[in-house]
């Protein structure tokens, strides 16, 4: 008789790297120490141009992200210097995390600013004690990768995880003991829960609800009958951190942003640039195998407005001519405000891998589409993007 082995202990590090974009300038170039300046990804000059990410220096002296630029001069004075965004420089200090990331888990799932290694089960685990695999981690990513200011929270919930790693912001580690997830989450607000709609936390207030402490009394149908099956079912699993598995799904939004350097408000301009946008996207699905059966625009204005639109496509297809209708479509039911834009973003929905299989009513015309994307996608793929693009969107100025 054959006996199963026991589960090995949960364990979840959650990493996050606060003002990445300016930590990631100032590892490429160290005669940024103890400069104040500011990250954009606009031009500085450009109209209420706002600060993406800032440096510790310029944090010190009041500047902050999301601030206008203008505003952080007045803040910082004369020597606040402003930036534009590197993403060569990113993607290789991403790349650095990534390889730190591997050598601890198989399996770590990194964003552009945090990441989640599941440790349960690990030699690392095994090997290292409870307390002293957070600041072991911190360390050795630092060494890596250069940066100042990185946090990790450590515990056997993933959703405790994520607050302490929050709570170490902008630099540190904070270790929740096993058996005290439940301790630990009752001392903090309900702001601090992970997830949670801007809608849900603004209800939790009107209700009163300001502590975990006060949801944990709450039973699940109660829960629900305020905020609704999805968000109060959401709720009883956090308070309680049962959400502690990642959600895992084989549907990946994959997303594109164009970024204009200075705010634009020509409709053709505009038009061009929703285009571009798609075509980006569309190129991201191709490469990735994968077909979408929806597609959302996101506006971006610049007074640091949203807005955004889903739109459901008839099948599942990469085919830019289709994509590209569906956001230009939605652009022009979207974009009603006499507002200038700086960015506007196209994610392809509900993705699924590509089975090269075709429509009953496709035609020659559909046949030369798929073999001119296939084309496109391979040029782009060994020349870059950048090698073919729609000619009305060079008289864009993007980042």
């Amino acid at each position: 008789m054959s006996r199963s082995r026991p589960r090995p202990q949960p364990l979840w590090l959650r990493v996050e790297v606060d003002q990445f974009a300016a930590q990631a300038l100032q590892v490429a170039a160290p005669a940024l120490e103890g400069v104040p300046f500011g990250v954009v990804r606009q031009r500085d000059d450009s109209h209420k141009a706002s600060l993406y990410a800032v440096s510790r220096c310029a944090r010190d002296r009041g500047a902050e992200p999301g601030m206008p630029v203008f505003v952080a001069r007045r803040k910082v004075g004369r020597g606040l210097r402003v930036l534009p965004r590197d993403g060569k420089v990113e993607s290789a200090v991403r790349g650095t995390l990534k390889a730190v990331y591997d050598e601890w888990t198989p399996e770590p799932v990194a964003d552009r600013t945090a990441a989640w290694l599941d440790l349960s089960g690990t030699p690392i685990s095994r090997d290292t004690g409870w307390d002293d695999i957070g600041p072991r981690l911190l360390a050795r990513l630092k060494e890596a990768s250069g940066l100042r200011e990185l946090a990790v929270g450590v515990s056997a919930s993933r959703v405790v995880a994520q607050i302490l790693a929050r709570q170490a912001l902008p630099d540190g580690v904070i270790t929740c003991a096993v058996g005290q997830e439940q301790a630990q989450l009752a001392t903090v607000d309900a702001d601090s829960l992970p997830g949670l709609a801007s809608a849900c936390r603004e209800r939790a207030h009107m209700y009163g609800l300001d502590g975990v402490d006060q949801l944990l009394d709450l039973d699940r149908a109660t829960l629900v009958r305020r905020f609704g099956k999805q968000e109060g079912g959401r709720i009883f699993g956090l308070v309680r951190g049962l959400a502690s598995e990642p959600r895992r799904s084989s549907s990946v939004d994959i997303e594109a942003e164009t970024v204009l350097r200075a705010d634009v408000n020509d409709e053709s301009l505009l038009h061009e640039a929703v285009r571009l946008t798609a075509d980006r996207a569309t190129h991201e699905l191709r490469r990735a195998r994968q077909v979408a059966r929806g597609v959302r625009l996101l506006l971006v204005y610049s007074d640091n407005r949203r807005a955004q639109k889903t739109v459901r496509l008839p099948a599942s297809t990469d085919a830019f001519r289709r994509i590209g209708a569906a956001s230009l479509a939605a652009f022009d039911e979207l974009h009603v405000r006499r507002v200038a834009l700086k960015s506007i973003q196209v994610a392809a929905l509900r993705t699924s891998p590509a089975t090269g299989q075709r429509d009953l009513f496709d035609g020659v015309g559909q046949h030369k589409e798929r073999r001119l994307g296939a084309a496109l996608t391979e040029l782009r793929e060994r020349l870059g993007f950048d090698a073919v693009v729609p000619g009305g969107s060079l008289s864009l100025d993007r980042e």
